[in-house]
């Protein structure tokens, strides 16, 4: 079963590629958010782990902004173009 060959137009196919994709994504986030945590608690109070686990939690969230403004620009951009 291949659920892009049920797609009849391009737009639909995107649709479905993009939602895809963003579900890869919003796990990637998830997996590094749970990274940077152990990080955090691992750290034993060095600084250094500490700024480490702090980077990865900061650029977890800078993805995930990132991952939802695409996704809500695209969906801005289909509804005005009529899709």
């Amino acid at each position: 079963f291949n659920p892009l060959c049920s797609s009849t137009t391009i737009g639909q196919l995107l649709s479905k590629v993009a939602g895809f994709l963003f579900s890869v994504t919003m796990s990637i986030i998830v997996v590094m958010a749970l990274i940077g945590a152990f990080q955090l608690l691992t750290s034993s109070g060095r600084p250094d782990r500490i700024d480490a686990g702090k980077k990865t939690l900061t650029w977890t969230v800078i993805a995930l902004v990132v991952a939802v403004s695409a996704g809500g620009i695209a969906k801005l951009v289909e509804i005005l173009l009529g899709g």
